[in-house]
């Protein structure tokens, strides 16, 4: 890990700036060269378009491959890969396609287990991403060179390399920083298999696994790292479903003061506006409901996001319209969100709850 705030914080904005430039200058590469065309009816430019759209999501596809290949090849099995809404999960050796959404800022996924934990090859299964995009730039420059034709081929070695900044990133969600900390802290690693565990859960729509089933308080470590961090923020959400709220408070507060991480930083306000509404601390709640980035976070279809973001909209800001869509928006998405049975009890009675008091407020309003 990069333990130096701003040296991190300047490659992060290395990384996302050139990633997010790479894959934009593909597009405009590819119009650049539509134009030079003898187009006419504007038939090739169409036809063109649509193939190099398709061929960024078959990318984004065989990244997840990549880290399913390189995965098998060191221990692990497959339980998921998902690209976009859309994942296909493997049940008892059967694939079977259902939908599941994603977490912000995600375009695709890829779940495994192991059960060896004492092998260290994770690293390479985390590399099979990079990996793939790295063998596209090669594919791609020799079609450009054997063929002399780059309509298809620069964008795609753009599109590609653009990808592997992304994803070397040391901050975020990306690979790169999950290679980084099991580098540096390799006691981590057994975080890292346990979120792995409760991810595979999550797709398999276990009925009998709870969010406190992989997290304890045992694994609250305050140490850097997207891994680490995340596993500490599921602490906290056990913490709230236990009752344990002044607990789930303090290391809410104290997360949230020591990440570098916008991901993780956004996540625990989102758990900590669910604590103060719990409180009945809304001055608290109003306060931390105005940051942006948590305002952006909760935009999120997830069922229990929808659910906090309705409870603040009924309780701080009165908004009943607001609220009335937030919970419908929730309901709509319950199966596709990701909820194990203790947090999925938790999350559906506190909706049926301000439902009823949303209904309650307004008969009110009205008589």
């Amino acid at each position: 890990m990069i333990k130096n705030k701003r040296y991190l914080k300047f490659l992060n904005i290395i990384c996302l700036t050139v990633g997010n430039l790479l894959i934009l200058s593909s597009f405009l590469t590819f119009g650049f060269l539509i134009a030079r065309l003898n187009d006419k009816n504007g038939f090739s430019a169409i036809l063109y378009f649509v193939i190099l759209y398709t061929l960024l999501y078959i990318t984004l596809l065989l990244h997840e491959l990549g880290h399913a290949f390189f995965g098998e090849l060191t221990g692990f099995k497959t339980v998921a890969i998902s690209l976009g809404k859309y994942s296909f999960v493997n049940q008892q050796g059967h694939w079977k396609f259902t939908k599941k959404l994603l977490v912000q800022g995600a375009g695709a996924q890829y779940v495994g287990i192991k059960k060896d934990h004492n092998d260290t090859r994770s690293i390479l299964m985390l590399f099979g991403g990079i990996i793939i995009h790295i063998s596209l730039i090669f594919i791609f420059l020799m079609i450009g060179l054997i063929l002399n034709h780059w309509l298809i081929a620069l964008p795609q070695i753009l599109i590609n390399l653009g990808f592997v900044f992304l994803n070397i990133n040391p901050n975020g969600i990306t690979d790169g920083a999950k290679v980084l900390e099991l580098k540096e802290y390799p006691h981590h690693s057994k975080l890292f298999y346990q979120s792995l565990e409760h991810a595979a859960q999550l797709f398999l729509d276990s009925k009998e696994s709870n969010l406190s089933d992989f997290y304890s308080l045992d694994d609250s470590l305050l140490e850097p790292g997207i891994i680490c961090q995340t596993v500490l923020a599921n602490v906290i959400e056990v913490q709230i479903l236990n009752g344990n709220l002044e607990l789930a408070q303090q290391k809410a507060e104290q997360l949230i003061q020591f990440t570098e991480n916008k991901f993780i930083k956004a996540a625990t306000e989102s758990l900590l506006l669910l604590i103060y509404l719990l409180q009945n601390e809304k001055e608290k709640a109003i306060k931390l409901g105005k940051s942006k980035t948590l305002q952006t976070y909760l935009k999120q279809q997830q069922y229990s996001l929808q659910t906090i973001k309705a409870y603040y909209e009924l309780e701080c800001l009165g908004d009943y319209t607001a609220t009335k869509k937030s919970l419908a928006t929730a309901d709509k998405f319950l199966k596709q969100s990701h909820l194990l049975q203790d947090d999925k009890t938790f999350y559906t009675a506190l909706n049926a709850t301000l439902q009823k008091n949303l209904n309650n407020a307004i008969s009110s309003k009205h008589s």
